[in-house]
Order: structure tokens, then sequence, then C-alpha cells
């Protein structure tokens, strides 16, 4: 998934920032740039939600409560579920500074699909997203890592192998 001819570029766009308890909740959209000839692919839209899956993580503070959710192509957002696997992929593969842990997440068993923009001029994909992070006081920068969660093969994949690499950010009230 790292590709660098493929995958160019990652944003985290915030859209607007709720109080969440002693935290934040986040309404913001994530953007791939993609080169045009894989965007152009009909299967790839469907291989990154379905045979290939996706994998994140976020990199927070050890004390930290962190909730991720994506907005379904049937309506509403759905919720990603923490992994422990791929938690500890992320934490051997990467390393956590003192203080902070890699989290990482998987869309649930059930495989809900993802609304996902396509701006074939510009060469991206979108989706939007909803981020709950707690404690949270200052503003706040969350490093992103990303990749399919599958090879081709069937076999779960790990970051130590590539990944797509981004900040998620929370603003200050």
């Amino acid at each position: 998934m790292a590709d660098p001819l493929q995958f160019f570029c990652y944003a985290f766009i915030v859209k607007k920032v709720h109080p969440w308890d002693d935290g934040r909740r986040v309404e913001a959209t994530a953007i791939y740039t993609v080169a045009r000839p894989t965007l152009a692919q009909a299967a790839f839209l469907d291989n990154w939600d379905d045979r290939m899956s996706y994998m994140i993580g976020l990199h927070v503070v050890t004390n930290q409560v962190v909730e991720v959710a994506y907005q379904g192509r049937t309506g509403g957002m759905f919720q990603l579920r923490q992994d422990a696997t791929v938690t500890q992929d992320l934490n051997v593969s990467l390393g956590a500074e003192p203080g902070r842990t890699w989290l990482g997440f998987v869309p649930p068993d059930s495989k809900p699909r993802r609304t996902i923009a396509v701006d074939s001029e510009h060469g991206t994909v979108s989706w939007d997203v909803e981020f709950k992070i707690k404690p949270v006081t200052v503003a706040q920068f969350v490093p992103f890592a990303g990749r399919y969660r599958f090879d081709a093969g069937g076999k779960q994949g790990s970051f130590a192998n590539g990944f797509m690499g981004g900040i998620w950010w929370v603003p200050k009230l």
C-alpha cells in the first residue's frame, strides 16, 4: 500500500470539532492522492474495501481512549474496531515513543463499505471520518499509518512492509 508511485499523499481535513467528555469529537474527511492508472481500475475501490481490506494505526498517549468511525455507503457511520494483532504489529514495526502507543483499527467483520468519493480530475479518493479522543486539553497532532490489511494471497499484511503515513489533528476548542 505504500507504493510511492501509486499513493502520493494523504490529508486529514477537519470540518467540525465538538466536545466529547474531557476530549474531542472531530468530523473530518480523509483524502488519498492516487495515481490515475490505479484510480481508473474498476476493481481498485472494491478490493480496498473487500478482498484486501484495510487497517489503520494512530499513535496516541497511552491513557487516551480513541474511537474511529467511517461514513457508510448505506448511510450513517460505522465503527472501526480496535484489533490486538494490528496494534502489536504497529508497536513492533514502527515503535512507540515513551508514554505513547499505537492503536490499530480494522473494519468490523461484517465489512460495511465506506462511502468513497472519487475525484478523477485531481486523482483523489476521500471519505468522511468521525474521530473521538480523550482526554485532550490542547490541540494535538496524532500520527497516522494506513495500509491494505491482506496481501494478494489473503495473508495478514504488516506495517513493516510499507504504509501511507499522515497526521490527524485535534483542534483546540
